[in-house]
């Protein structure tokens, strides 16, 4: 749970009937479904988009090395702010 946390942003399980009975679930729950999707959705626009990405890469490049938030056991930097080519980005609903 380095990057994400459970229920939160995504559902994590141990073995296949783990796997469907929360399919099973959350097909039958589904504002917590969206809810989980959007949230994980948010956090991946927000901490790796294209420009979080490319400074990652520059970094490497010029330093031979890069600091993320996930390395040092911090918190996500940005909270949840895209970066502007990723306003407005949604999926299906």
């Amino acid at each position: 749970e380095i990057l994400f946390q459970d229920g939160k942003h995504l559902r994590y399980f141990d073995s296949a009937d783990e796997f469907f009975e929360l399919a099973k679930y959350y097909l039958a729950n589904e504002t917590q479904r969206r809810q989980i999707a959007d949230e994980g959705m948010k956090l991946m626009h927000a901490e790796f988009n294209c420009t979080k990405i490319a400074q990652y890469v520059m970094e490497l490049v010029e330093t031979g090395r890069y600091s993320a938030w996930w390395q040092t056991g911090g918190k996500p930097q940005s909270i949840y702010t895209p970066c502007t080519s990723c306003v407005g980005i949604t999926h299906e609903k």
